[in-house]
């Protein structure tokens, strides 16, 4: 349950990171709305979201494309209260431009213009390492968005990678039933 936020324009769904406050050890939740705005949200006993900050991301809302920018983004949190956003660059240009805040979303910085193969699907960070699905491979970053580097490729790529340890994260592959079900990192994305 998620309270203060309005949901109603058409779109299936937020996408939600969860971590963890500059300063505090309270669970943040950070919600990327469809319309391009980054929501903040602290957990009441797991059980319910109350809305404390609201402010636009640079990545184009869901639905706006405008002069061939695709819109949406992937998010993810990152230490101390930081973010991640990947962006799309303009249709058919491979580019994703990665974006950080240091400040829950409040302000954001552009840190580099990725080329990758195929199109981002989501965004994970642990252990100091960004890494980002998409629908050729896994792309890693392990200074803070600068550079990247191909660590998997996979046929029809990933349509998820997510942490679960600092160092093991999870990709699960675009094409159900394909390539095995699900790949595993223990290096932080470096190998899998």
């Amino acid at each position: 349950v998620v309270s203060g936020l309005g949901w109603n324009n058409g779109y299936v769904s937020a996408k939600v990171v969860l971590g963890q406050g500059a300063g505090t050890t309270t669970p943040q939740g950070y919600f990327y709305e469809p319309d391009g705005m980054v929501a903040t949200g602290q957990a009441a006993a797991g059980a319910s979201w109350t809305l404390t900050g609201q402010t636009p991301a640079p990545c184009q809302p869901l639905g706006a494309q405008q002069d061939g920018q695709p819109a949406g983004g992937q998010l993810a949190a990152t230490s101390n209260g930081g973010l991640a956003l990947a962006c799309p660059g303009t249709t058919g240009s491979n580019q994703e431009t990665v974006y950080t805040s240091s400040d829950g979303g409040q302000s954001w910085q552009q840190q580099a213009s990725v080329t990758v193969h195929g199109t981002a699907t989501s965004l994970a960070y642990g252990s100091g390492v960004l890494m980002l699905a998409t629908t050729q491979g896994i792309y890693t970053s392990g200074d803070g968005g600068q550079t990247w580097q191909p660590t998997a490729q996979l046929p029809g790529g990933f349509s998820y990678v997510g942490q679960t340890t600092p160092t093991q994260a999870v990709a699960v592959p675009a094409e159900p039933g394909s390539y095995h079900a699900v790949w595993v990192t223990h290096s932080a994305g470096q190998s899998w």
